[in-house]
């Protein structure tokens, strides 16, 4: 099944693995000139992490959105194994697209900074 976008009640988005049990959330702001802070959750834990979103307007009225993950922040008591954290975030954030409807968006790009290390 992999990840889905679900619209919650108050308006706000998550992206779900359920089979895998992971969530993906947008907790900070969506500011072109700021990085977006994520919180991901695999089974109960949490980490965090900051991406740099760009998009391209294309002719056909879609959308090409890029994300560069500038940092992540996995805690001491994180309890799973950290091997698969980038591909996990690189997944779920292609599937969320970006703040809006992914409707329109014709790809997603994710790029890991090569500072970012687990």
């Amino acid at each position: 099944m992999g990840f889905v976008n679900e619209i919650l009640e108050n308006f706000d988005r998550r992206t779900v693995d359920k089979k895998r049990d992971i969530t993906l959330v947008r907790t900070g702001t969506s500011h072109p000139d700021y990085p977006t802070e994520f919180s991901l959750t695999i089974k109960g834990d949490s980490l965090t992490f900051e991406a740099i979103q760009r998009t391209e307007q294309l002719d056909n009225g879609k959308s090409n959105v890029y994300w560069d993950v500038i940092n992540v922040l996995v805690p001491r008591e994180f309890d799973h194994s950290k091997d698969n954290i980038l591909e996990t975030i690189e997944a779920s954030l292609i599937a969320y697209g970006f703040a809006a409807s992914t409707q329109n968006v014709e790809k997603t790009q994710v790029s890991i900074a090569p500072q970012v290390s687990i």
